[in-house]
């Protein structure tokens, strides 16, 4: 199954970080147990990483994977918590022993987050808990005003009908 990309993700922080470690990126590769190709790739802008797979290179090279990532601590949502974390939605679903669903909807703003669900996730995304309620809230407010859109889009065709 396709996973999506890293949002905010610098493939220049990762070749500058690559080059600065005085690291090919076949070394690279090797320590992150990545192909080559792919790294490649990254860095050229054809392609971004995964979460889990930008997490191996942040391990191989002794970093944290905010390191190469834009996106500004105040506009970060669950989903990018998530992903700096190394999770997907299924692997943090996995992780969590809950269902797939339930990682999406709360990502979405759609299952409340009460203090027992707050203190898991924040101990499994290694955040503090207030970190974690202020993206919580950013990405509900993010799924709302995207849905708001969606729907406004489609009153005229209805109003026609």
């Amino acid at each position: 199954m396709l996973q999506p990309p890293v949002r905010g993700f610098n493939r220049s922080a990762l070749s500058r970080r690559r080059q600065a470690e005085n690291l090919s990126i076949a070394e690279l590769g090797v320590r992150a147990d990545i192909a080559a190709s792919v790294l490649s790739r990254w860095e050229s802008g054809q392609a971004s990483p995964t979460p889990e797979l930008l997490r191996r290179v942040a391990d191989a090279m002794g970093v944290s994977t905010t390191e190469f990532v834009d996106t500004p601590a105040e506009d970060m949502t669950l989903a990018d918590l998530r992903s700096l974390a190394g999770f997907s939605q299924r692997s943090l679903a996995r992780h969590l022993g809950i269902p797939f669903k339930a990682v999406a909807k709360l990502e979405q703003g759609l299952i409340d987050m009460d203090d027992k669900r707050a203190t898991t996730l924040a101990a499994a995304l290694d955040v503090d808990v207030a970190e974690l309620h202020d993206a919580y809230r950013r990405g509900a407010r993010r799924w709302l005003r995207q849905r708001l859109v969606e729907l406004e889009a489609q009153q005229p065709a209805a109003a026609s009908a």
